[in-house]
């Protein structure tokens, strides 16, 4: 059973060691274990409890309230409600956390615990809305699209630091390449070698799941400007890397098309890889490729044939 000091529980929760000492003092979260030099030794049930704290404060409630809260949560439904409507007063900054509550409280029945795990993970969802409200997001992308970058940006942060760093070492490396390559032809194989760093370096950041937000913040963030250049790519290295990018994927196309010599040939791992590479899962997105192909000049009769038996 994991155990913690209070330094380390602060550092867990992002709750500070002076609050947990208050709470301490209180009695609203006493650690399950005082050692013999005075020091606070926290269980796992005491992590529940903090983290059932953490939402109640979230949602407004007063720590008074809380502790009458904690000890009878089938209580919870009518104070749950009347605080709904505390909140709906309040200001833009608690908008987030009135709709986290209101969701709970559609799934609430007094005969049912509250389902405190996902209410952390809506709480940890808006708060991180709050931030991309705040940033280059809040001017391109479309609200689903800003709530998949939130839920993104989340699921970054709670990466390793380790795979951060590395990310952010690679990230640096290429844009040096691209800067020393700028004035090249983005249509050379060097231009292809240095796309093709790019796109494994961003795939592997997004994955499938996020290819549609890979591609609004490249086609929204970066090609508009709305990114600046604190993350490493100036405009001019942007439309370089652009064409490359473009150059490097249609040469992809063209080279596994061109081995197709039966239009009755089964479909290729390597098509598969390459249309989940650049429209995820995204049926539509995957037609409209095709499309596009089809009208392609470069592509073979007996290719456009295979295709069609695809679509």
């Amino acid at each position: 059973m994991n155990q913690w000091y209070v330094k380390e529980l602060s550092q867990l929760t992002d709750v500070s060691v002076r609050t947990l000492h208050h709470y301490d003092r209180i009695g609203l979260l006493k650690p399950s274990l005082r050692l013999s030099n005075g020091y606070r030794v926290y269980s796992e049930a005491d992590l529940l409890k903090l983290q059932r704290i953490i939402a109640l404060k979230f949602f407004g409630f007063s720590l008074t309230q809380i502790k009458l809260l904690l000890k009878n949560e089938k209580d919870a439904l009518q104070p749950f409600t009347e605080q709904v409507k505390f909140l709906q007063e309040k200001a833009e900054t608690l908008l987030n956390a009135q709709t986290v509550l209101q969701k709970i409280v559609a799934a609430m029945d007094k005969s049912l615990e509250i389902p405190w795990q996902k209410a952390i993970e809506m709480i940890g969802v808006y708060k991180m809305i709050e931030e991309v409200n705040e940033s280059w997001a809040k001017k391109v992308l479309s609200e689903s699209e800003l709530r998949q970058y939130a839920e993104f940006q989340k699921k970054l942060a709670g990466s390793d630091n380790k795979t951060k760093e590395a990310f952010e070492k690679a990230w640096a490396d290429l844009c040096r390449v691209v800067a020393l390559h700028v004035n090249t032809d983005p249509h050379s194989a060097k231009a292809s070698e240095i796309a093709e760093q790019c796109m494994t370096l961003v795939n592997d950041l997004y994955g499938q799941e996020y290819v549609h937000l890979r591609k609004s913040v490249w086609e929204k963030g970066f090609k508009t400007g709305a990114i600046d250049s604190k993350y490493g790519l100036s405009t001019e290295m942007v439309f370089w890397l652009d064409k490359a990018i473009a150059h490097y994927y249609r040469q992809r196309i063209y080279d596994i098309l061109n081995t197709i010599q039966d239009p009755e040939a089964p479909f290729l791992p390597a098509w598969k890889t390459l249309m989940e590479e650049l429209c995820g899962q995204d049926s539509a997105a995957q037609k409209d490729l095709l499309e596009v192909a089809l009208k392609d000049e470069h592509i073979s009769a007996v290719a456009k044939a295979w295709l069609r038996r695809h679509i």
